[in-house]
């Protein structure tokens, strides 16, 4: 995500899901979403599938997953692994 998209993001209140339950930052994710193959066959994996939650919520976040990489990618089920989140909806109830 660019400077500016970040910057976009934070003024709406957003903040990705994935990177404040694991505790890491944007560039450091161990769980890769796409697979990529450019020129020659070759693979390049990345973290590019991301959800957003307004910061508020962050209490009522409970686990954040990517899909196994074997389950979606190795299996063609699609060339991206999902991002998955639970969120106890009676922690966000009025906000």
């Amino acid at each position: 995500m660019s400077t500016p998209e970040r910057g976009a993001v934070a003024k709406l209140g957003l903040v990705s899901s994935y990177h404040r339950f694991h505790g890491v930052d944007l560039g450091d994710e161990q769980d890769m979403t796409l697979r990529w193959t450019g020129p020659g066959g070759l693979e390049q994996r990345y973290h590019c599938d991301l959800v957003f939650l307004p910061e508020g919520w962050l209490p009522a976040l409970r686990s954040v997953e990517v899909g196994e990489w074997e389950a979606w990618i190795v299996a063609n089920r699609s060339d991206h692994a999902p991002v998955m989140i639970e969120v106890f909806d009676a922690d966000v109830a009025g906000s």
